[in-house]
C-alpha cells in the first residue's frame, strides 16, 4: 500500500524572501527620511532668522522715523555773521539755514544776516531751520540830471528816485535861466545810498523871494506842523527807519537841512525813528503807482497798520502822470494803505 507524503509552502526553501522587506530597503528609506527632516529643519530655520532680522530692523527705521525725539541744542547768535558762517555754525548743532528774505540795508554790508527766528539761546530740537534776513548791502541809486529845472520839478523827480532834496542856494550867474537849477551836488549819473540828498544851485531871478528852513532835527514828528506852517512851508515825505537810540517819532534827518533858503511853500522831507526792532522780523514791499493824468499834482499817502499802531511811512506831493516807486516796511502781517488825494487806493498785506 502506497503512501501519500504532504508538502508544506514554510519548508520549501527559498519562499521566505517574498513575505518580508530586505533589511537593505529599510534602512534606506530611514536614511531619506532623516535627510529630508533635516532639509526641512534648516530651511525653516533660515525663513524664521531672516524674518526676525527683517522686522527688527522695519521696527528700528519706524521708530526712529515716527517716534524717536531728536536731541535738542540751543539755537547759536547767528545775527551779524556772514550767511556762509552762520550755515556753518548751524551745521555743525545739526540745523538748517533758511534765507526768509533779503533787503537792502544803509548800514549792514552786504550778505550779513541782519535778524534771526528763533532767537538765540532758545532750545531747538535737531534738524530745526533757522530763519534768517539777510541784508543786499546799500542800494545804489544812480542821480538825476537835474539842470534846467524848477525847484518843484527837482523835488518831485528826487522823490521818485527814493532821494531828498538837500541844501539849496542861490545865484545870479545866469540871467538867462531864472529859477531853474543851475547845478547840483552830487552830479548826475552818480551812484548814491537811498535817501542821499542833492544839494542844488538856482538861479534867484529878478524878484524871486526865499525862506529859511528851520532845524526841526531831534524834534517829534507830531509838533512840526506849526513850525512849518508858521515858516510858510510844508510838510514833504515821511520816511520811517528802525533806529536802536531814537524813540519812536523822533525826527532822524531833514531835507532841506536847517537854514537852507527856499521858496515859499517849499516841502520838507523827514526820515523819523519807528523804534527799535528788538527780536522782531521787519518786511518790506515795494510799491508801484502809475498816478493819473488830468489834475496838476496829486497828493500820496501811504500808511501801515499793525498791533503796535499806525504808521504814516510816506507822504508826498507828485506830478501827475508819474509813476511812483516807494517802499513801506513793518512786522508781518501789517496792512499797507495807500491813499491818493485822501481817497483809499489800496489795502493789502505787508
Amino acid at each position: 500500500m502506497s503512501s501519500t507524503t504532504t508538502h508544506h509552502a514554510e519548508d520549501e526553501p527559498g519562499l521566505e524572501g517574498l513575505s518580508e522587506e530586505s533589511p537593505g530597503g529599510v534602512a534606506g528609506q530611514q536614511a531619506a527620511a532623516f535627510l529630508w527632516s533635516a532639509v526641512r529643519t534648516v530651511v525653516l530655520a533660515l525663513l524664521v532668522g531672516v524674518t526676525c532680522v527683517f522686522s527688527m530692523v522695519l521696527g528700528v527705521t519706524v521708530y526712529r522715523s515716527y517716534f524717536a525725539i531728536p536731541a535738542e541744542v540751543e539755537v547759536p547768535a547767528i545775527q551779524g555773521q556772514d550767511i556762509r558762517e552762520a550755515n556753518q555754525a548751524l551745521e555743525a548743532l545739526g540745523l538748517r539755514l533758511r534765507i526768509e528774505e533779503t533787503r537792502h540795508t544803509g548800514n549792514t554790508p552786504e550778505r550779513i544776516v541782519i535778524s534771526q527766528d528763533p532767537r538765540p539761546g532758545r532750545k531747538v530740537r535737531k534738524d530745526r531751520e533757522v530763519l534768517a534776513v539777510v541784508s543786499l548791502g546799500p542800494e545804489l541809486i544812480q542821480v538825476p540830471d537835474l539842470k534846467g529845472r524848477s525847484l518843484r520839478e527837482v523835488r518831485v523827480l528826487l522823490s521818485e528816485h527814493r532821494l531828498t532834496l538837500g541844501k539849496v542856494s542861490f545865484t545870479e550867474q545866469a540871467p538867462d535861466k531864472p529859477e531853474s537849477v543851475v547845478g547840483q551836488k552830487p552830479q548826475a549819473g552818480q551812484g548814491v545810498r537811498r535817501g542821499t540828498p542833492v544839494d542844488v544851485q538856482i538861479n534867484k531871478g529878478a524878484g524871486v523871494a526865499t525862506v529859511a528852513v528851520p532845524n526841526l532835527v531831534g524834534q517829534q514828528l507830531s509838533q512840526v506842523d506849526a513850525r512849518l506852517e508858521k515858516a510858510d512851508l510844508a510838510m514833504g515825505g515821511v520816511v520811517w527807519s528802525v533806529h536802536q537810540d531814537a524813540p519812536r517819532g523822533r525826527i532822524l534827518s531833514q531835507a532841506p537841512p536847517g537854514g537852507s533858503e527856499v521858496t515859499p511853500g517849499s516841502a520838507v522831507e523827514f526820515e523819523v525813528s519807528a523804534g527799535a526792532s528788538g527780536n522782531r522780523v521787519f518786511l518790506q514791499r515795494r510799491l508801484y503807482l502809475e498816478l493819473p493824468a488830468g489834475s496838476d499834482v496829486h497828493q500820496v499817502r501811504v500808511v501801515v497798520t499793525s498791533e503796535a499802531g499806525e504808521d504814516v511811512v510816506y507822504r508826498g506831493t507828485h506830478m501827475a502822470g508819474n509813476t511812483l516807486d516807494l517802499w513801506a516796511s513793518g512786522p508781518p502781517g501789517a496792512q499797507v494803505e495807500t491813499y491818493l488825494n485822501n481817497r483809499l487806493l489800496s489795502r493789502e498785506k505787508l
